[in-house]
């Protein structure tokens, strides 16, 4: 080890707490981008692990696949498991079933391959190796009643369920249709080999049997030998080379292995992900320079005598990148391990949150559970990345270190480089602040690149904390579902029932109240070979300034059609005469929510111009439905304002002036068919059997219920990933800003004692002495300030123009800016004032005396 080396060790030992707060910014550093990685490549194998158990094992599969095309597939040695299924074995309705609903089905018939890919839940018995033995979804028994166990006998009534519409009739086959007609042609006898307990992959068959000769055009599924990076390119070449009439790419397993395509759900994330980095890079590289260009001015003297020694350049550079070395040997382990900790017990959390909610049939936290994951591709970036950050952390202190000479070591005339003009002070700083004011003035230009690069720091620290705050804010807006729906629970009815289904719907007992929530529902999105229906939506005339350029690219508009009584109360609360819009045969009358923020104080989106705008039925043109907007309501937090997601465009009218208009029209039957009827209730699952059990009778067709409380559920677990993530990120960033302010500050002062005991010993006294420091403090924060703010304005607007696809304006919150430079002021004041009295400890003579800067 060379000599430059040794005093660089000896540097670090001599000044451990300088060392402890430069390989302290490494390891947060280097755990903030082990977090990014593990957290990316956890979630994608929990999604893996779900689709599994899910959807199945396998990497893709396909149907009407010719049988040469089906050798080769058994022939390719990329391929591990091939497995057929005919899905239209037979069809079955058992004699004994609740309800016809219950009681009618499919049989699958699948080989060995297809049940080692598909059957992923646990199962009594063996699964079937015969045409003679079936496998029953034990889901099928529970809901029939039935007392079936394994190695029973059982009678299956097998046939042909068919339907009928006005083209004639045709076959059903899957689950069962209401007004389905069952045809009976054998009764087959099977005996019960296994019970599948959930077995989500093959939920839609009741039964399952055995075939080993299903070569006649059979849904085919095969599995890969190796799945990496590499595997959807393999996926789609055996596809193209089979030709099948349709296939499926089990996309969620092959993700897992970071294999995807450009427009999947990873390559949409990953500008994300790469936004996070660079924030937590340029915040690392913000507390690392600091702490290197800390070390170096520590420093100054000592590479000052090596040049007298003949030192050359690239020693005294490399200096510093030994030192980094050193400090990386340490930081990066430990970072790495405690990123990994951290998401690690993070992770197992939100995990089990997520599988708690059972947002997947068939997802339990038996078969499924969160696993940390840190591949190889992620240690390797991770490593890289943390590598790059010290290398250009360390890379300006070093040029600066390869220049020192010894004179300059010596007399420090690097560290102030100042003319007597520049330090004239404005008069109105001496009339304002006194003496102390222009001391402090003074102190700050004569510092000249030390006092930039501590306003820099704090600057920096400023834009880090506020951009990263918004980003965080855009991502979770962007992500998560924004507004709840005020109903559990949708009833899909034909709309000739719709009045006496209501009736009897008043006798359930746990409905708190229903009413209509049928609607329109158009996404436009801009093309230029398309021309919408919407143009009154886009047109800047018509749009208020701060949403002039919001709908230019997509938005949605959703026509609400209210129960009459409700549509009457929304116009009343807003001075609006109801009888009009139910005087027109011909057109539909619509109102505007003038909001789409969902705010109180919401501004407004759209001129008085688009009154009186009319548009077309943009699903069946040939209809001639029209729409006329004719006036705005107000955004209030009750129905039915609230029906609807932010960033929807909301139009409502009656429903019974709707039925009106269409059947005066002779508007297509697809327009009239559905009435949705949203109900509240507080004990949603009790509600929906009772339900479903008046779909079983069978009284209304068309009839279906939606329990929406189990998919609000998913969204509110998602909500609570996100924002454990974003908040917990905010945190990180928030410390890390605020300890690089405290870290630069506190160097600064300990950098100065020499020139404090200097003032001392010419008489300052120690009140001026205070009123100096503060007064530096506060130029310190007003010039942060005055960059940070305006600077962090910009990026959050340009964040907002890149990544927003909402309808949302962009905003500054003033608050939390006018909070964000209070804080900073207060943690520079309190800095200042706790490093100064550290240092007010020191003997002034001894101080004097100390060669040592």
């Amino acid at each position: 080890m060379n000599i430059v080396n040794k005093l660089t060790l000896r540097h670090l030992k001599e000044n451990k707490g300088r060392t402890l707060v430069t390989t302290f910014g490494i390891i947060v550093s280097v755990a903030m981008i082990t977090a990014v990685f593990v957290a990316m490549a956890s979630f994608l194998q929990l999604f893996a692990d779900v689709s599994v158990v899910s959807d199945g094992n396998y990497a893709a599969q396909l149907s009407d696949v010719k049988l040469s095309s089906l050798d080769e597939l058994y022939k390719d040695e990329r391929i591990e498991t091939v497995g057929l299924c005919d899905e239209n074995y037979k069809q079955f309705k058992i004699d004994n079933g609740k309800s016809d609903r219950l009681a009618t089905g499919s049989i699958g018939a699948c080989d060995d391959g297809y049940f080692k890919m598909f059957i992923q839940a646990d199962y009594d018995g063996t699964l079937p190796k015969t045409s003679d033995e079936i496998a029953v979804q034990s889901d099928f028994i529970e809901k029939n009643e039935l007392d079936w166990q394994v190695g029973d006998i059982v009678s299956i009534p097998c046939g042909i369920r068919t339907m009928r519409d006005k083209d004639g009739e045709f076959d059903v086959t899957g689950a069962y249709s209401k007004g389905e007609k069952f045809v009976r042609q054998e009764d087959k006898q099977y005996r019960i080999t296994a019970i599948l307990h959930q077995n989500n992959p093959t939920s839609e068959f009741a039964f399952l049997t055995y075939s080993d000769n299903l070569k006649a055009n059979p849904t085919v599924a095969f599995q890969l030998k190796t799945l990496n990076s590499k595997s959807l390119d393999v996926v789609n070449d055996i596809i193209d080379k089979a030709n099948p009439g349709a296939s499926t790419v089990n996309k969620e397993l092959l993700y897992s292995k970071l294999s995807f395509s450009s427009d999947s759900f990873v390559a949409d994330i990953l500008p994300l992900v790469v936004i996070l980095l660079i924030i937590i890079m340029v915040a690392s590289v913000v507390l690392i320079y600091n702490a290197f260009a800390m070390s170096l001015s520590e420093k100054v003297k000592y590479l000052g005598m090596l040049s007298s020694v003949g030192a050359t350049k690239r020693q005294k550079r490399f200096s510093i990148y030994y030192e980094g070395f050193i400090l990386a040997l340490f930081g990066i382990p430990l970072g790495i391990g405690a990123g990994v900790a951290g998401i690690g017990i993070t992770l197992k959390a939100l995990g089990k949150k997520i599988i708690a909610t059972s947002m997947i049939n068939g997802v339990t936290e038996q078969n499924v559970s969160m696993k940390v994951v840190f591949p190889i591709w992620a240690v390797l970036i991770v490593l890289g990345l943390s590598i790059i950050t010290i290398l250009i952390s360390c890379s300006i202190p070093a040029k600066k270190a390869s220049k020192i000479s010894t004179i300059s070591a010596i007399r420090q005339s690097d560290e102030i480089k100042v003319k007597a003009k520049t330090l004239k002070c404005p008069k109105y700083i001496k009339v304002i602040f006194g003496y102390e004011g222009e001391l402090a003035y003074k102190n700050l230009k004569r510092k000249g690149r030390k006092a930039r690069v501590i306003t820099v720091s704090i600057a920096l620290s400023i834009v880090l904390f506020l951009s990263c705050n918004y980003f965080c804010a855009l991502f979770a807006n962007e992500t998560v579902a924004q507004d709840s729906m005020p109903y559990q629970i949708g009833v899909y009815l034909d709309e000739t029932n719709r009045e006496s289904a209501i009736k009897e719907f008043e006798n359930i007992d746990g409905i708190d109240d229903m009413y209509s929530v049928t609607n329109l529902y158009y996404f436009v999105q801009k093309s230029k070979n398309y021309k919408n229906n919407f143009e009154m939506f886009t047109d800047n005339k018509n749009l208020t300034n701060a949403y002039s350029r919001e709908f230019s690219n997509r938005f949605a508009v959703l026509i609400n059609m209210l129960d009459d009584d409700m549509f009457n109360e929304l116009c009343a609360k807003n001075d609006i005469d109801s009888k009009a819009y139910y005087n027109s045969n011909n057109k539909c009358k619509l109102l505007l929510m003038n909001n789409v923020s969902h705010t109180a104080n919401g501004k407004k989106v759209f001129t008085d111009n688009i009154l009186g705008s009319s548009f077309k039925e943009a699903y069946y043109p040939e209809d001639n439905l029209q729409f006329e907007i004719t006036d705005f309501v107000k955004y209030s937090n009750a129905k039915p304002c609230n029906l609807n997601n932010i960033g929807v465009i909301s139009l409502y009218m009656p429903y019974s002036q709707f039925v009106k208009v269409c059947k005066n029209i002779n508007a297509n039957d697809n327009q009239l068919s559905k009435y949705i009827l949203g109900i509240e209730t507080t004990d949603h699952q009790k509600v929906t059997e009772k339900l479903n059990t008046i779909s079983d009778d069978g009284k209304y067709s068309d009839f279906s219920v939606v329990d929406f409380s189990e998919q609000m559920q998913t969204f509110n677990t998602i909500a609570l990933v996100i924002q454990v993530f974003v908040y917990g990120f905010v945190a990180l960033i928030s410390l890390i800003t605020i300890f690089n302010i405290i870290n630069t500050i506190s160097s600064g002062i300990a950098s100065r004692k020499k020139e404090f005991a200097m003032m001392k010993s010419v008489g300052i006294t120690p009140k001026g002495f205070n009123k100096m420091i503060m007064l530096e403090s506060a130029f310190y924060g007003i010039k942060a300030v005055i960059f940070g703010l305006p600077i962090s304005a910009l990026i959050s607007f340009g964040m907002h123009k890149a990544l927003n696809n909402s309808t949302t304006t962009f905003s500054i919150d003033y608050l939390l800016y006018l909070i964000v430079a209070l804080v900073v002021f207060a943690i520079i004041g309190m800095t200042m004032i706790y490093s100064v009295k550290k240092v007010q400890q020191n003997n002034i003579i001894e101080t004097l005396k100390d060669d040592i800067n």
